[in-house]
């Protein structure tokens, strides 16, 4: 559990840091949250393997912003091209070449095939660094392939991993769904991720980061045997099933002592007291009660 204390104190450093509106030393700190998380993960088995990708949208697309990340951070990228792009038709020239191999089966779609190239980068212009895809090809509405590459519809996924196979490339961009639901958990009210209480960037800041801190935690805790039961569910729905089994309990007070009874215990002594004391205590209930 060291690790996790380490965790903690550093988190206690964010908040220090937040006092004090230095923009720059929170993301040192979150920094070192973070990599202290990841260790925790790895050291306890609840992560597998550390993977530096991201897996980004097309309309964020950019070369430049795509090398830096392979050459200063170590961070591989797995993103879709626009089909406006010359590396987008140079992709497609390149798979329906006739040395470029066949085509094989999606792994997840029926009726889809793939095909894995090289050397993307050479028709992109600001893009630096290697970068493989996998083309995706499904048939268009009412045709058959006899025409070839125009009777299909397109999809190109390129990766700064070369290692990656294509059907690599598609299953591991096929986790950005599983992400995104992630993320619109915390982002839709659920982890009050858009409540703010304060307009402050420094609250704004704060407010975040404990956000995710917690919610990190939460699927840690989910990744273990005791959590192993929450695991598919989302808070919307753990907290449904908690106010449904919730049980009722009342404070029931004499002279200047009281206790808390469940609400259920509380009916069943009641009913049990004799039919006397029970009309007795039927004329302290409000009218229309029994």
């Amino acid at each position: 559990m060291k690790e996790l204390q380490i965790i903690f104190q550093n988190e206690e450093k964010i908040t220090k840091k937040l006092n004090t509106g230095d923009v720059d030393a929170i993301e040192l700190a979150v920094e070192q949250v973070t990599d202290e998380f990841m260790i925790y993960g790895l050291r306890s088995g609840l992560i597998d393997e550390l993977s530096n990708t991201l897996l980004y949208d097309r309309a964020f697309i950019d070369g430049l912003t795509i090398s830096r990340l392979k050459k200063k951070r170590h961070v591989d990228v797995i993103i879709p091209l626009r089909s406006d792009m010359l590396a987008y038709e140079d992709s497609l020239v390149t798979a329906y070449h006739a040395e470029s191999g066949s085509w094989e089966k999606h792994p997840n779609r029926a009726g889809q095939e793939i095909k894995r190239i090289e050397h993307v980068q050479w028709m992109w212009e600001g893009c630096t660094v290697g970068l493989n895809g996998c083309v995706v090809r499904y048939l268009k509405e009412g045709k058959d392939g006899a025409k070839g590459r125009q009777d299909y519809e397109h999809i190109v996924f390129v990766s700064t991993n070369l290692g990656l196979t294509g059907k690599a490339i598609l299953e591991e961009y096929d986790l950005r769904s599983e992400i995104e639901e992630d993320h619109r958990q915390w982002k839709e009210g659920m982890w009050d991720m858009t409540i703010f209480t304060s307009t402050s960037l420094v609250q704004i800041l704060y407010h975040v980061i404990c956000v995710l801190l917690s919610y990190n935690l939460q699927q840690v805790y989910t990744n273990t045997e005791k959590g192993e039961r929450f695991s598919e569910k989302t808070l919307r729905q753990i907290r449904r099933e908690q106010s449904r089994r919730h049980e009722v309990s009342m404070i029931v007070y004499c002279g200047d002592s009281f206790c808390l009874i469940g609400a259920k215990l509380l009916i069943g002594y009641l009913l049990r007291l004799p039919k006397e004391i029970q009309m007795r205590l039927y004329e302290l209930f409000p009218s229309g009660v029994g």
